[in-house]
Protein backbone atom coordinates (compact mmCIF):
# COMPACT_ATOMS: atom_id res chain seq x y z
CA UNK A 1 0.00 0.00 0.00
CA UNK A 2 2.87 2.39 0.86
CA UNK A 3 4.56 1.86 -2.51
CA UNK A 4 1.31 2.52 -4.33
CA UNK A 5 0.67 5.64 -2.30
CA UNK A 6 4.19 6.91 -2.96
CA UNK A 7 3.69 6.26 -6.65
CA UNK A 8 0.41 8.14 -6.65
CA UNK A 9 1.99 11.10 -4.89
CA UNK A 10 4.73 11.09 -7.51
CA UNK A 11 2.05 11.34 -10.16
CA UNK A 12 0.40 14.13 -8.18
CA UNK A 13 3.67 16.04 -7.96
CA UNK A 14 4.50 15.68 -11.64
CA UNK A 15 0.95 16.52 -12.70
CA UNK A 16 0.72 19.63 -10.56
CA UNK A 17 4.20 21.07 -10.98
CA UNK A 18 2.44 23.50 -13.29
CA UNK A 19 -0.94 23.61 -11.57
CA UNK A 20 -1.65 27.14 -12.76
CA UNK A 21 -1.35 25.98 -16.34
CA UNK A 22 -3.56 22.97 -15.59
CA UNK A 23 -6.31 25.24 -14.34
CA UNK A 24 -6.04 27.25 -17.56
CA UNK A 25 -6.62 24.19 -19.78
CA UNK A 26 -9.77 24.61 -21.83
CA UNK A 27 -11.53 21.37 -22.59
CA UNK A 28 -12.63 20.65 -26.13
CA UNK A 29 -16.17 19.82 -27.17
CA UNK A 30 -15.09 16.16 -27.33
CA UNK A 31 -14.42 16.00 -23.58
CA UNK A 32 -16.47 13.73 -21.33
CA UNK A 33 -17.01 13.68 -17.58
CA UNK A 34 -18.00 10.36 -16.08
CA UNK A 35 -18.49 8.61 -12.76
CA UNK A 36 -16.61 5.34 -12.29
CA UNK A 37 -17.85 2.74 -9.82
CA UNK A 38 -16.20 -0.57 -9.10
CA UNK A 39 -17.40 -3.74 -7.43
CA UNK A 40 -16.41 -4.65 -3.84
CA UNK A 41 -12.99 -6.12 -3.13
CA UNK A 42 -12.62 -8.80 -0.44
CA UNK A 43 -8.90 -8.19 0.05
CA UNK A 44 -9.38 -5.50 2.73
CA UNK A 45 -12.16 -4.23 4.98
CA UNK A 46 -12.17 -0.81 3.31
CA UNK A 47 -12.72 -2.50 -0.06
CA UNK A 48 -15.82 -4.45 0.93
CA UNK A 49 -18.15 -1.60 -0.04
CA UNK A 50 -16.69 -0.83 -3.47
CA UNK A 51 -15.23 2.44 -4.66
CA UNK A 52 -16.14 5.43 -6.84
CA UNK A 53 -14.22 8.19 -8.60
CA UNK A 54 -14.69 10.82 -11.30
CA UNK A 55 -13.04 10.76 -14.72
CA UNK A 56 -12.34 13.57 -17.17
CA UNK A 57 -11.36 12.49 -20.68
CA UNK A 58 -10.52 14.78 -23.58
CA UNK A 59 -9.02 13.00 -26.62
CA UNK A 60 -8.34 16.30 -28.38
CA UNK A 61 -6.27 17.63 -25.46
CA UNK A 62 -4.75 14.15 -24.85
CA UNK A 63 -6.06 14.34 -21.32
CA UNK A 64 -7.49 11.41 -19.38
CA UNK A 65 -7.44 11.55 -15.57
CA UNK A 66 -9.34 9.83 -12.79
CA UNK A 67 -9.81 11.84 -9.60
CA UNK A 68 -9.77 9.50 -6.62
CA UNK A 69 -11.21 10.88 -3.35
CA UNK A 70 -10.43 7.70 -1.42
CA UNK A 71 -6.74 8.09 -0.62
CA UNK A 72 -5.37 8.12 2.94
CA UNK A 73 -2.08 7.39 4.67
CA UNK A 74 -1.45 5.03 7.61
CA UNK A 75 1.80 6.92 8.20
CA UNK A 76 0.12 10.01 9.65
CA UNK A 77 0.83 10.60 13.37
CA UNK A 78 -1.70 8.95 15.72
CA UNK A 79 -3.60 7.49 12.75
CA UNK A 80 -5.45 4.83 14.81
CA UNK A 81 -6.61 7.37 17.41
CA UNK A 82 -7.84 9.83 14.80
CA UNK A 83 -9.50 7.02 12.83
CA UNK A 84 -11.36 5.82 15.94
CA UNK A 85 -12.40 9.36 16.78
CA UNK A 86 -13.66 9.98 13.25
CA UNK A 87 -11.07 12.60 12.42
CA UNK A 88 -9.43 10.84 9.48
CA UNK A 89 -8.38 13.10 6.64
CA UNK A 90 -8.70 11.67 3.14
CA UNK A 91 -7.42 13.33 0.01
CA UNK A 92 -8.15 13.55 -3.68
CA UNK A 93 -5.42 12.32 -6.02
CA UNK A 94 -5.44 12.64 -9.85
CA UNK A 95 -4.37 9.42 -11.54
CA UNK A 96 -3.80 8.85 -15.26
CA UNK A 97 -6.58 6.54 -16.42
CA UNK A 98 -4.09 4.04 -17.87
CA UNK A 99 -2.53 3.63 -14.43
CA UNK A 100 -5.89 3.60 -12.64
CA UNK A 101 -7.45 0.77 -14.63
CA UNK A 102 -4.42 -1.52 -14.22
CA UNK A 103 -5.01 -1.88 -10.48
CA UNK A 104 -8.61 -2.97 -10.99
CA UNK A 105 -7.65 -5.36 -13.76
CA UNK A 106 -5.12 -6.97 -11.43
CA UNK A 107 -7.74 -7.31 -8.69
CA UNK A 108 -10.36 -8.62 -11.13
CA UNK A 109 -12.91 -5.97 -10.18
CA UNK A 110 -15.78 -4.76 -12.32
CA UNK A 111 -15.50 -1.10 -13.31
CA UNK A 112 -18.54 0.71 -14.67
CA UNK A 113 -18.49 4.11 -16.32
CA UNK A 114 -21.47 6.45 -16.48
CA UNK A 115 -20.92 9.41 -18.81
CA UNK A 116 -22.78 12.41 -17.41
CA UNK A 117 -24.88 14.59 -19.70
CA UNK A 118 -23.16 17.97 -19.40
CA UNK A 119 -22.83 21.02 -21.61
CA UNK A 120 -19.34 22.13 -22.67
CA UNK A 121 -19.57 24.95 -20.14
CA UNK A 122 -20.49 22.53 -17.35
CA UNK A 123 -17.65 20.16 -18.25
CA UNK A 124 -15.22 23.05 -17.98
CA UNK A 125 -16.65 24.01 -14.59
CA UNK A 126 -16.26 20.44 -13.35
CA UNK A 127 -12.65 20.31 -14.60
CA UNK A 128 -11.81 23.64 -12.97
CA UNK A 129 -13.39 22.52 -9.69
CA UNK A 130 -11.38 19.30 -9.73
CA UNK A 131 -8.17 21.20 -10.41
CA UNK A 132 -8.93 23.45 -7.46
CA UNK A 133 -9.63 20.42 -5.26
CA UNK A 134 -6.22 18.86 -5.84
CA UNK A 135 -4.22 21.92 -4.84
CA UNK A 136 -2.10 21.15 -1.74
CA UNK A 137 -4.19 23.46 0.43
CA UNK A 138 -7.48 21.90 -0.78
CA UNK A 139 -6.81 18.23 -1.47
CA UNK A 140 -7.51 16.94 2.08
CA UNK A 141 -11.00 16.67 3.52
CA UNK A 142 -12.49 15.27 6.71
CA UNK A 143 -13.80 11.83 5.79
CA UNK A 144 -17.25 10.73 6.92
CA UNK A 145 -18.25 7.20 5.95
CA UNK A 146 -21.96 7.89 5.54
CA UNK A 147 -22.07 11.49 4.38
CA UNK A 148 -18.74 12.57 2.87
CA UNK A 149 -16.67 9.89 1.18
CA UNK A 150 -15.26 8.71 -2.15
CA UNK A 151 -18.77 8.22 -3.60
CA UNK A 152 -20.50 11.36 -2.32
CA UNK A 153 -17.70 13.72 -3.41
CA UNK A 154 -17.91 12.98 -7.18
CA UNK A 155 -21.69 13.37 -7.05
CA UNK A 156 -21.36 16.68 -5.21
CA UNK A 157 -18.90 17.97 -7.83
CA UNK A 158 -21.40 17.18 -10.59
CA UNK A 159 -24.38 18.59 -8.69
CA UNK A 160 -22.65 21.89 -7.91
CA UNK A 161 -21.45 22.50 -11.46
CA UNK A 162 -24.32 21.35 -13.63
CA UNK A 163 -26.80 23.70 -15.30
CA UNK A 164 -30.24 22.79 -14.07
CA UNK A 165 -31.29 20.59 -11.17
CA UNK A 166 -30.60 16.90 -10.65
CA UNK A 167 -33.86 15.17 -9.78
CA UNK A 168 -33.31 11.89 -7.96
CA UNK A 169 -35.73 8.95 -8.26
CA UNK A 170 -38.52 8.64 -5.74
CA UNK A 171 -37.49 6.27 -2.98
CA UNK A 172 -40.06 3.82 -1.72
CA UNK A 173 -39.49 1.46 1.20
CA UNK A 174 -35.91 2.56 1.44
CA UNK A 175 -33.62 0.45 3.64
CA UNK A 176 -31.69 1.71 6.67
CA UNK A 177 -27.97 2.43 6.86
CA UNK A 178 -27.58 -0.85 8.76
CA UNK A 179 -29.48 -2.81 6.09
CA UNK A 180 -27.25 -1.35 3.38
CA UNK A 181 -24.06 -2.17 5.26
CA UNK A 182 -25.16 -5.73 6.04
CA UNK A 183 -25.79 -6.32 2.34
CA UNK A 184 -22.06 -5.90 1.70
CA UNK A 185 -20.90 -7.69 4.85
CA UNK A 186 -22.50 -11.03 4.08
CA UNK A 187 -19.87 -13.73 4.57
CA UNK A 188 -17.67 -11.45 6.69
CA UNK A 189 -19.26 -12.48 9.96
CA UNK A 190 -16.84 -10.92 12.42
CA UNK A 191 -16.69 -7.62 10.56
CA UNK A 192 -20.48 -7.56 10.44
CA UNK A 193 -20.63 -8.40 14.15
CA UNK A 194 -18.26 -5.56 15.06
CA UNK A 195 -19.93 -2.93 12.87
CA UNK A 196 -23.42 -3.80 14.09
CA UNK A 197 -22.12 -3.67 17.65
CA UNK A 198 -20.77 -0.12 17.47
CA UNK A 199 -23.33 1.66 15.27
CA UNK A 200 -26.38 2.77 17.18
CA UNK A 201 -30.10 3.35 16.82
CA UNK A 202 -29.75 6.27 14.40
CA UNK A 203 -28.47 3.80 11.79
CA UNK A 204 -31.91 2.16 11.75
CA UNK A 205 -33.88 4.99 10.16
CA UNK A 206 -34.78 4.68 6.45
CA UNK A 207 -32.34 6.59 4.25
CA UNK A 208 -33.19 8.98 1.45
CA UNK A 209 -32.20 8.33 -2.16
CA UNK A 210 -29.37 10.83 -1.85
CA UNK A 211 -28.11 9.26 1.38
CA UNK A 212 -27.85 5.90 -0.36
CA UNK A 213 -25.09 7.16 -2.62
CA UNK A 214 -22.46 6.77 0.09
CA UNK A 215 -22.20 3.24 -1.31
CA UNK A 216 -20.81 3.11 -4.89
CA UNK A 217 -23.30 0.44 -5.96
CA UNK A 218 -26.19 2.73 -5.06
CA UNK A 219 -24.46 5.78 -6.50
CA UNK A 220 -24.49 3.91 -9.83
CA UNK A 221 -28.13 2.91 -9.37
CA UNK A 222 -29.33 6.40 -8.37
CA UNK A 223 -27.45 8.08 -11.23
CA UNK A 224 -28.98 5.73 -13.79
CA UNK A 225 -32.49 6.68 -12.62
CA UNK A 226 -31.92 10.43 -12.17
CA UNK A 227 -32.78 13.23 -14.59
CA UNK A 228 -31.66 16.82 -15.20
CA UNK A 229 -34.45 19.40 -15.05
CA UNK A 230 -33.59 22.65 -16.83
CA UNK A 231 -35.01 26.12 -16.23
CA UNK A 232 -37.85 25.38 -18.67
CA UNK A 233 -38.88 22.29 -16.72
CA UNK A 234 -37.65 19.93 -19.43
CA UNK A 235 -36.15 16.72 -18.09
CA UNK A 236 -33.43 14.58 -19.65
CA UNK A 237 -31.61 11.50 -18.33
CA UNK A 238 -28.58 12.47 -16.26
CA UNK A 239 -26.50 9.62 -17.68
CA UNK A 240 -25.72 9.93 -21.38
CA UNK A 241 -24.16 6.49 -21.79
CA UNK A 242 -22.74 3.60 -19.80
CA UNK A 243 -19.64 1.53 -20.45
CA UNK A 244 -18.19 -1.56 -18.83
CA UNK A 245 -14.48 -0.82 -18.53
CA UNK A 246 -13.44 -4.05 -16.84
CA UNK A 247 -15.14 -7.38 -16.24
CA UNK A 248 -15.52 -8.86 -12.80
CA UNK A 249 -13.64 -12.03 -11.92
CA UNK A 250 -14.70 -14.43 -9.19
CA UNK A 251 -12.94 -13.56 -5.95
CA UNK A 252 -12.01 -16.35 -3.55
CA UNK A 253 -14.02 -16.04 -0.35
CA UNK A 254 -12.51 -17.43 2.81
CA UNK A 255 -15.11 -19.39 4.73
CA UNK A 256 -14.70 -19.92 8.45
CA UNK A 257 -16.77 -22.02 10.80
CA UNK A 258 -15.59 -19.88 13.69
CA UNK A 259 -18.45 -17.38 13.48
CA UNK A 260 -19.56 -15.00 16.25
CA UNK A 261 -22.66 -17.14 16.74
CA UNK A 262 -20.61 -20.31 17.26
CA UNK A 263 -18.11 -18.53 19.51
CA UNK A 264 -20.97 -17.11 21.58
CA UNK A 265 -22.66 -20.50 21.92
CA UNK A 266 -19.39 -22.08 23.06
CA UNK A 267 -18.90 -19.31 25.62
CA UNK A 268 -22.47 -19.76 26.86
CA UNK A 269 -21.98 -23.54 27.10
CA UNK A 270 -18.87 -23.12 29.25
CA UNK A 271 -20.71 -20.60 31.41
CA UNK A 272 -23.65 -23.02 31.76
CA UNK A 273 -21.41 -25.88 32.93
CA UNK A 274 -19.66 -23.68 35.49
CA UNK A 275 -22.96 -22.17 36.60
CA UNK A 276 -24.57 -25.58 37.09
CA UNK A 277 -21.67 -26.72 39.26
CA UNK A 278 -21.72 -23.50 41.26
CA UNK A 279 -25.49 -23.68 41.71
CA UNK A 280 -25.25 -27.25 42.98
CA UNK A 281 -22.38 -26.63 45.38
CA UNK A 282 -23.39 -23.13 46.44
CA UNK A 283 -19.82 -21.92 46.28
CA UNK A 284 -17.40 -20.47 43.78
CA UNK A 285 -13.99 -21.83 42.83
CA UNK A 286 -10.78 -20.40 41.44
CA UNK A 287 -11.97 -21.50 37.98
CA UNK A 288 -15.35 -19.73 38.21
CA UNK A 289 -13.66 -16.61 39.60
CA UNK A 290 -11.14 -16.60 36.77
CA UNK A 291 -13.92 -17.10 34.19
CA UNK A 292 -15.96 -14.23 35.64
CA UNK A 293 -12.89 -12.00 35.88
CA UNK A 294 -11.98 -12.55 32.21
CA UNK A 295 -15.62 -12.24 31.07
CA UNK A 296 -16.24 -8.94 32.82
CA UNK A 297 -12.81 -7.49 32.03
CA UNK A 298 -13.29 -8.11 28.31
CA UNK A 299 -16.88 -6.82 28.45
CA UNK A 300 -15.74 -3.74 30.37
CA UNK A 301 -12.90 -3.08 27.93
CA UNK A 302 -15.41 -3.29 25.07
CA UNK A 303 -17.56 -0.88 27.07
CA UNK A 304 -14.68 1.61 27.22
CA UNK A 305 -14.47 1.49 23.42
CA UNK A 306 -18.24 1.94 23.18
CA UNK A 307 -18.06 4.93 25.53
CA UNK A 308 -15.37 6.56 23.42
CA UNK A 309 -17.28 6.01 20.18
CA UNK A 310 -20.60 7.27 21.57
CA UNK A 311 -19.47 10.28 23.57
CA UNK A 312 -16.14 11.40 22.15
CA UNK A 313 -15.94 10.38 18.50
CA UNK A 314 -17.57 12.28 15.66
CA UNK A 315 -18.48 9.17 13.71
CA UNK A 316 -22.13 9.29 12.58
CA UNK A 317 -24.79 6.93 13.93
CA UNK A 318 -22.92 6.05 17.14
CA UNK A 319 -25.33 7.53 19.68
CA UNK A 320 -27.53 6.27 21.19
CA UNK A 321 -26.43 2.62 21.17
CA UNK A 322 -28.56 0.17 23.14
CA UNK A 323 -25.74 -2.36 23.21
CA UNK A 324 -24.35 -0.13 25.94
CA UNK A 325 -26.81 -1.85 28.30
CA UNK A 326 -24.69 -5.01 28.27
CA UNK A 327 -21.27 -3.59 27.33
CA UNK A 328 -20.16 -0.74 29.58
CA UNK A 329 -17.05 0.27 31.58
CA UNK A 330 -18.62 -0.60 34.97
CA UNK A 331 -17.96 -4.27 34.18
CA UNK A 332 -14.26 -3.47 34.20
CA UNK A 333 -14.51 -1.73 37.55
CA UNK A 334 -16.49 -4.61 39.08
CA UNK A 335 -14.07 -7.24 37.75
CA UNK A 336 -11.21 -5.55 39.60
CA UNK A 337 -13.09 -6.19 42.89
CA UNK A 338 -13.95 -9.87 42.33
CA UNK A 339 -10.92 -11.01 44.33
CA UNK A 340 -11.34 -8.45 47.13
CA UNK A 341 -13.07 -10.21 50.06
CA UNK A 342 -14.24 -6.96 51.65
CA UNK A 343 -16.22 -6.19 48.46
CA UNK A 344 -18.27 -9.41 48.49
CA UNK A 345 -21.48 -7.58 49.37
CA UNK A 346 -20.86 -4.93 46.71
CA UNK A 347 -20.29 -7.62 44.07
CA UNK A 348 -23.53 -9.33 45.11
CA UNK A 349 -25.50 -6.11 44.55
CA UNK A 350 -23.67 -5.48 41.30
CA UNK A 351 -24.63 -8.92 39.98
CA UNK A 352 -28.22 -8.48 41.17
CA UNK A 353 -28.62 -5.14 39.37
CA UNK A 354 -26.87 -6.43 36.24
CA UNK A 355 -29.08 -9.55 36.22
CA UNK A 356 -32.25 -7.45 36.53
CA UNK A 357 -31.11 -5.01 33.85
CA UNK A 358 -30.19 -7.76 31.38
CA UNK A 359 -33.45 -9.60 32.08
CA UNK A 360 -35.41 -6.53 31.02
CA UNK A 361 -33.08 -6.06 28.04
CA UNK A 362 -33.60 -9.63 26.82
CA UNK A 363 -37.38 -9.48 27.30
CA UNK A 364 -37.53 -6.21 25.35
CA UNK A 365 -35.14 -7.42 22.62
CA UNK A 366 -37.60 -7.01 19.74
CA UNK A 367 -39.06 -3.81 21.16
CA UNK A 368 -35.78 -1.92 21.16
CA UNK A 369 -35.59 1.15 18.86
CA UNK A 370 -32.46 -0.43 17.40
CA UNK A 371 -31.94 -3.55 15.31
CA UNK A 372 -29.92 -5.98 17.44
CA UNK A 373 -28.03 -8.80 15.77
CA UNK A 374 -29.03 -12.28 16.88
CA UNK A 375 -25.39 -13.30 17.30
CA UNK A 376 -25.26 -10.92 20.30
CA UNK A 377 -27.69 -13.14 22.22
CA UNK A 378 -25.29 -15.83 23.53
CA UNK A 379 -22.86 -13.14 24.72
CA UNK A 380 -25.63 -11.24 26.51
CA UNK A 381 -26.93 -14.54 27.84
CA UNK A 382 -23.52 -15.41 29.28
CA UNK A 383 -23.33 -12.14 31.23
CA UNK A 384 -26.94 -12.62 32.35
CA UNK A 385 -26.27 -16.19 33.55
CA UNK A 386 -23.10 -15.33 35.47
CA UNK A 387 -24.83 -12.42 37.20
CA UNK A 388 -27.77 -14.70 38.05
CA UNK A 389 -25.39 -17.15 39.72
CA UNK A 390 -23.38 -14.35 41.32
CA UNK A 391 -26.52 -12.91 42.88
CA UNK A 392 -28.35 -16.04 43.97
CA UNK A 393 -26.03 -19.08 44.11
CA UNK A 394 -23.13 -17.83 46.20
CA UNK A 395 -23.86 -17.50 49.94
CA UNK A 396 -24.11 -13.87 50.91
CA UNK A 397 -21.68 -12.87 53.67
Amino acid sequence: MTKKLTFLFAILFSFFCGVTKSQAIKLSDSADVSILTNSPWTGAVYGLFGHASIRVKDPVRHLDFVFNYGMFSFQKPNFIYHFAKGETDYMVVPIPYAEFIVEYQEKGLEVNEQVIRLSSKDKQKVWDALCMNVLPENREYRYNFFFDNCATRPFDIIEKNISGKIVLPDGKNNPTFRNLLNEFLEGNDWTQFGINLVIGASADHPVTEKEKIFLPKYLHEVLSKSVIRDSMGIERPLVKSENLLNNKEDQPRESSLWSPWLAGLLLFLIASILSYWQWQTGRSSSLTKLFDFMLFVISGAAGVVMTFLMFFSVHPCMFPNWNYVWLHPLHLFAACLFYVKRCTKFIYYYHFINFALLTVFLLAWKLMPQELEWSFLPFVGTLWLRSLIGAFAVPKK
